[in-house]
């Protein structure tokens, strides 16, 4: 528990926590001010609660990659900076260490989400305050949205976390990272075939997907891929490249 203790403090001291965070912010304020000139272009839209809903969750869509980002460059400013040296002495087992940053990213990834989604509402609010007459958001959609973008947040930085011990170099596993989920995935998906559902980008946006109602809770035991099974299907994933990335580069000499 000692390590996880200084895993938060070491996230929460990080400047990469605060620009994460802000960029987040920022993001989440930006999209919803685009959203937003569809809405004041066409008022009546904001009669209709689904949209409205979706004006406050769609932003989920884009910042689900701060927490992730802010995972991998927590790990690899380890390497990059020296202080892995120091942080991998700690115990004779490097996987354990792995995974108590893994469980404290969750609290970053969390953080990241909530700052995404912060910005998010408060300019749409500000938006349909503006419109004027407005209908309440639909409130399965809504609360939906908001947890499911919380939950990928906490799943995405141990993810990035995982990514990072596999990938020593910042800028290379950001290029991966980036590159594989925005680009090759979606070949790859397509080569894959059916099995191409199972890939981290092809399961994100099913589990943002996610709706909060009885009928939508229910259908975890009724279909394949629902928005709960994706966010556990997610968190496998990230535990395995954990396991892969300490039974291989970790193994090797920190520098």
């Amino acid at each position: 528990m000692k390590i996880l203790k200084a895993e938060v403090q070491k996230l929460l001291a990080s400047s990469y926590t605060r620009a994460i965070g802000l960029t987040a912010f920022g993001v989440g304020v930006v999209l919803s001010v685009f959203d937003g000139i569809n809405m004041l272009a066409q008022p009546e839209r904001a009669l209709d609660p689904e949209l409205v809903a979706n004006f406050y969750t769609d932003t989920v869509f884009l910042a689900w990659l701060f927490p992730a980002i802010l995972g991998i460059l927590l790990m690899t400013s380890e390497f990059r900076w020296g202080t892995a040296i120091h942080t991998f002495l700690q115990t004779p087992k490097r996987g354990m260490v792995v995974l108590w940053k893994m469980l404290a990213a969750v609290l970053g990834g969390a953080l990241i989400a909530l700052a995404s989604l912060a910005g998010a509402f408060i300019t749409a609010t500000v938006i349909l305050t503006i419109v004027g007459d407005y209908a309440l958001p639909e409130p399965g959609r809504l609360i939906g949205g908001t947890v499911a973008m919380i939950i990928i947040g906490m799943i995405g930085a141990p993810l990035g976390v995982a990514v990072g011990a596999l990938i020593r170099a910042q800028l290379a596993a950001l290029a991966v990272f980036l590159g594989w989920m925005l680009l090759v995935e979606q070949a790859a998906a397509v080569a894959l075939g059916p099995a191409g559902i199972y890939l981290p980008g092809a399961m994100i946006p099913r589990a943002l997907s996610l709706e909060w109602t009885a009928t939508s809770l229910s259908g975890i035991f009724t279909e394949p891929i629902t928005p709960i099974s994706a966010m556990i299907f997610l968190a496998i994933e990230a535990v395995l490249l954990g396991v892969i990335a300490s039974y291989t580069t970790l193994r090797k000499d920190i520098e």
